[in-house]
């Protein structure tokens, strides 16, 4: 909070951003503050999935992610060349939703595509923008509309 003084006059106070007014209404609701941290936790982890590599490292992934997503997250050629997926050591479909702490294997193998139904069944953006691509179906760039405009004008 900000406190301006003038010469001669009331101390005024700016007005405090709504946002942080809840912040610190929630806080105060709570008994104790290790329950306030606790609720956010929850709050801030309740919308995420946090997945390993078998090297160990960690991927956030949002809730419902499958295997799909994992392997467009890791990189878009292993996305593009998805053969299988082994979570927590066993062989899963595509669709299998990934839960909290499993170790994720993605199986690439080189001749293997993106299908059309992999668009249903990924979650990210990240993974439907790359298997668009992969497809084909990518909206036309600026630049080739551009020129396509140029033709049509010169008609």
């Amino acid at each position: 909070m900000k406190v301006s003084k003038n010469d001669g006059e009331k101390a005024s106070v700016a007005k405090v951003p709504p946002w942080l007014a809840e912040l610190a209404e929630a806080h105060a609701e709570v008994v104790g503050s290790e329950d306030f941290v606790d609720g956010l936790k929850e709050d801030f982890f309740s919308h995420r999935v946090f997945v390993f590599t078998p090297k160990g490292d960690v991927i956030d992934l949002p809730t419902a992610s499958t295997p799909i997503d994992f392997a467009y997250a890791i990189h878009s050629d292993l996305g593009d060349h998805l053969q299988g997926a082994k979570v927590n050591g066993k062989l899963v479909s595509f669709d299998t939703v990934l839960g909290n702490g499993e170790v994720v294997e993605i199986l690439r193998r080189d001749g293997a595509h993106p299908s059309q139904k992999w668009l249903e069944i990924a979650r990210t953006s990240l993974a439907r923008r790359c298997i668009r691509s992969a497809l084909g179906m990518t909206e036309p760039t600026k630049e080739s509309r551009r020129h396509r405009s140029h033709r049509v004008n010169r008609r």
